[in-house]
């Protein structure tokens, strides 16, 4: 053997001197008593790679396991401990489980710890999570008073979830919102147009941009849409199914077919008596109320019975009883020509409490108090929603423009002779004196109301304005501080 080979052969391991003997011999016994070693080698070597590979993995299949478990569960301190344990494993989710975390301690009250974590993950100047700028946009605009700044980070949040999942339906249904809200109605319209292969509510949405944009036509085809998708989902129930069957209205209002809306949901009404019908049918008259006055001004008489038809089915629908004011506030010939036609529904036989009213209103316009007294009498008896019309309408007259305080004041007054003791009646009146100087008188009525009502900010108002004028500061600043739902009474300087 020569040096070179002997010094290799006493440095090799068995399997090598195997190899090397094999090859000087061709000896293929040797070769394959050598085989054993070389594939337990191998093995072992496989083996030992597995196992570094395998237990961090299987923790953390296993502690994921446990987390998604315990948050189902709504275990949410079991969940935050487990999706803790998962971030220091530093497995490939990491933001899932960021996200997860937040969402368990924003469960378990843990708003600081959170709040830091959405910074993190849904960072206001940089696309982060889109989950988590979803949730933070979802968090922004369920607030109780939505700015337009709260507004605006909300669809920031939002247009970041687009840049990572463009198709994200919810994501462009909220910014369809925002962008109407704001009048940004082509960007609203390009939100809109991604979501009308399958929304019904995005179709109904479009037509309103379309109106409010003047395009008659796309007003039309893409509510014709609407309806014939929401009249498809009415007719697949037979029980009822309120969000559906308005829409479907909605969409017949928008294409101007009143008479039809109207028959819907008065049928509606008489099957199902829900209250949201009525609703709807006083705006679906205010609507067509005003739709008809626009085509045929001349045409007081039907303006009026469809304004009677949307009162008694929603006798506070402010528009409708602002409406109504317009009627009896007119004058010239249309006037003459709204007398004339009230008082032929009278003749026709048509005693209702409406027609009383609106020639007490106008009997009271021409001087003729008694008159007008005898008319609100008449209303109330055959009415009785009529003194919640008539003092919604009383409101009107005073908070208008120009308001009309004497007019208001003698429905205000008939009202408070009928039914004294009511609250929302002696505070309406309060507010009429109120404007009319008369602060005695006010402060007698609007204390009478105030313990009584469930909304008192406009009556403290009221009343602070009245001490205000008599020099009684300390009860004014009282009642301000009240009106602002604050009670902290003002530091007093130091002497």
């Amino acid at each position: 053997m020569s040096a070179p080979e002997e010094s290799l052969i006493d440095g090799a391991p068995p399997w090598g001197v195997q190899f090397l003997a094999w090859r000087r011999t061709r000896d293929y016994m040797r070769l394959l008593l050598g085989l054993p070693a070389l594939l337990a080698l191998v093995l072992l070597g496989s083996y030992g790679l597995f196992l570094y590979g395998w237990k961090p993995a299987h923790a953390e299949a296993r502690t994921y396991n446990v987390a998604r478990n315990a948050f189902q569960g709504q275990d949410f301190e079991r969940a935050r401990i487990a999706y803790q344990s998962l971030l220091r494993l530093g497995g490939k989710e990491r933001q899932e489980y960021a996200y997860r975390l937040m969402l368990s301690q924003i469960r378990l009250g843990q708003d600081r710890d959170a709040a830091l974590l959405a910074l993190t993950l849904a960072p206001p100047n940089r696309l982060g999570y889109a989950p988590a700028h979803l949730f933070m946009a979802r968090s922004l605009l369920a607030a109780t008073n939505v700015t337009s700044a709260l507004a605006e980070t909300a669809a920031s949040h939002l247009e970041r979830v687009l840049i990572a999942d463009p198709s994200n339906q919810e994501a462009h249904d909220l910014l369809s919102q925002i962008y109407m809200s704001s009048g940004r109605l082509n960007a609203a319209k390009r939100h809109l147009l991604e979501l009308v292969a399958t929304s019904g509510e995005a179709m109904l949405r479009l037509a309103v941009v379309m109106a409010s944009e003047g395009d008659a036509n796309g007003t039309r085809y893409w509510a014709e849409r609407a309806a014939k998708f929401f009249r498809g989902k009415v007719e697949q129930t037979k029980t009822d199914d309120p969000g559906n069957r308005l829409a479907w209205a909605n969409a017949l209002v928008l294409q101007e077919e009143y008479a039809t809306a109207w028959d819907l949901l008065t049928k509606a009404d008489k099957e199902f008596a829900n209250p949201a019908y009525k609703n709807a049918l006083g705006r679906i008259a205010a609507n067509w109320s005003q739709s008809l006055a626009r085509r045929a001004p001349a045409d007081l008489a039907g303006r009026f019975k469809i304004l009677q038809r949307g009162l008694d089915m929603s006798p506070r629908n402010q528009v409708l009883v602002q409406q109504v004011v317009g009627l009896t506030t007119l004058t010239g010939p249309e006037a003459e020509q709204a007398r004339v036609m009230v008082k032929q529904m009278l003749v026709e036989g048509r005693d209702t409490g409406l027609v009383h009213f609106c020639l007490g209103a106008m009997a009271w316009q021409g001087g003729e108090r008694d008159k007008a007294y005898e008319h609100f009498r008449l209303a109330y008896e055959i009415a009785p929603d009529m003194p919640d019309i008539a003092n919604n309408m009383a409101l009107t007259l005073t908070l208008q423009p120009k308001p009309d305080l004497e007019r208001a004041l003698g429905i205000s007054n008939s009202l408070v002779e009928r039914q004294p003791k009511n609250p929302a009646y002696r505070e309406t009146r309060g507010q009429i004196l109120v404007r009319q100087g008369k602060y005695h008188e006010a402060i007698q009525d609007l204390a009478f109301a105030l313990p009584l009502l469930t909304d008192k900010a406009s009556t403290h108002r009221a009343l602070a304005e009245c001490y205000r004028h008599l020099k009684m500061n300390d009860l004014a600043e009282e009642h301000d501080r009240a009106a602002s739902g604050t009670t902290a009474k003002p530091a007093k300087d130091k002497p």
